[in-house]
């Protein structure tokens, strides 16, 4: 057998059959791989010389925490740490490939400051140090439930829902009931204004309404409930009007026959005189049960039936009218809108009249009268009343009142069955 040659590497023997004539012989020898050394060389590390600069901590729409920061040189990944305490233990939560990363709000809590560092790694498991620390606070619930909600009626089918802006809010949810108990409400909408307009509803159906305000951390406390009954469609036409001040309104009483509506005495002709007489619920135009209870809907302009382009006054625009015509009550405001004729013992100041009514603005009131406990009373002589929208109490209601032996307009609360005028103001 050959020897190896000196300094070979890997020595091997070969052994080849051969066949030669007259039988087969055996023939060995060995060879050997060149002197090479293959022991593996190492690759060039790139060392994490740096931490992260530039961390930043935001809260987004959901309430999550993403955390940003510059690349480090190589880095492979990163890995984020948080606590609760700028001071305190930092925990691992996650790691990201980029120069990003997303604490989700499953593991936050609402209002609560969470801070975090970040550190660089790289395939061969070097970790290099933590950032300095950033931090970010997640929002709270809104505090404030939603106030000054009202409804009110756009068509027989659809009521507007309005609210208050409740700070730190994002949005609002929208409940309805059939019923003045939150417990038998459904949410039906949400809304990002202070708005929300209900569709497909029935006419003659009382519907209440609470809202709730929301944001990434949660929801406020309900609204106080807001109660309102589909309008009837009713179709009044509008007479002349005459301007006063900053306001039109009609020059005559509503003469718009609908049921819950009579004539003085039962006697059309003083329709055409006096305009017909309203309980209060007929002229707000909502179901009788109102004269009886609250309608939890005390809205500006309140349309009622009034003409299209008209509404009944409120109080507040009753005394409007009576700061004008009045020279900012320096003047009795009855004589200035009484007409000069039609009322007992009252006509202008050329007259033989013990009182004045002078119609100086062209508002031409005139003593319609009333009904009340079952008796008419005061039409063509001494007395008349005009509805305006406010509430005093369930069953009581304002009303503005003239009279031939008294030089004012008053202000007095009447059952809201019984019957008076309307005069309505331009939207």
């Amino acid at each position: 057998m050959n020897k190896p040659k000196s300094g070979c590497k890997n020595l091997y023997l070969h052994i080849l059959f051969v066949i030669l004539i007259g039988g087969i012989g055996v023939q060995t020898f060995t060879s050997c791989s060149a002197d090479v050394d293959e022991t593996p060389i190492p690759p060039t590390i790139e060392p994490l010389s740096i931490a992260p600069l530039g961390v930043t901590a935001v809260v987004d729409s959901e309430n999550n925490i993403i955390v940003g920061w510059g690349f480090v040189t190589g880095a492979t990944g990163y890995y984020i740490y948080r606590s609760t305490n700028a001071a305190g233990v930092y925990t691992l939560i996650g790691s990201s490939m980029e120069t990003s990363y997303t604490d989700s709000d499953f593991f936050l809590s609402p209002g609560t400051t969470y801070y975090y560092r970040v550190a660089a790694y790289n395939n061969e498991g070097i970790i290099g140090s933590q950032s300095a620390f950033t931090y970010a606070t997640t929002l709270n619930a809104p505090n404030d439930a939603p106030a000054d909600v009202t409804a009110y009626p756009n068509s027989t089918s659809s009521i507007t829902v309005s609210w208050g802006s409740v700070t730190g809010a994002t949005g609002y949810y929208i409940y309805r009931s059939p019923l003045d108990d939150i417990s038998t409400s459904t949410q039906i909408g949400t809304s990002t204004t202070n708005t929300y307009t209900d569709t497909g509803l029935s006419f003659g159906t009382a519907y209440f309404y609470t809202v709730v305000a929301y944001n990434s951390g949660g929801t406020s406390y309900s609204s106080a409930s807001i109660g309102v009954t589909l309008l009837s469609d009713v179709s009044c036409v509008a007479g002349s009007a005459v301007t006063i001040g900053t306001q039109t309104w009609m020059k005559t009483n509503l003469n718009c026959d609908v049921s819950g509506s009579r004539c003085y005495d039962d006697n059309p002709a003083n329709c055409e005189t006096y305009g017909r007489l309203y309980d209060w619920a007929t002229a707000m135009n909502l179901p009788s049960f109102c004269n009886s209870n609250s309608i939890y809907c005390q809205v500006f302009p309140k349309k009622g039936i009034c003409p299209s382009g008209w509404h009944l006054p409120s109080d507040e625009e009753w005394s409007v009218l009576i700061d004008y015509v009045s020279g900012g009550n320096t003047a009795p405001a009855g004589t200035k809108l009484k007409s000069t004729t039609g009322w007992y013992d009252c006509g202008p100041s050329s007259s033989d009249n013990s009182y004045l009514c002078e119609d100086e603005f062209g508002f031409l009131a005139l003593p319609s009268g009333s009904y009340s406990y079952g008796d008419f009373g005061g039409a063509g002589t001494c007395s008349g009343g005009w509805w305006c929208t406010r509430e005093d109490l369930s069953d009581r209601t304002c009303v503005r009142d003239m009279r031939c032996d008294w030089d004012g307009v008053g202000w007095d609360g009447y059952q809201k069955h019984d019957l008076f005028s309307v005069r309505c103001v331009q939207d």
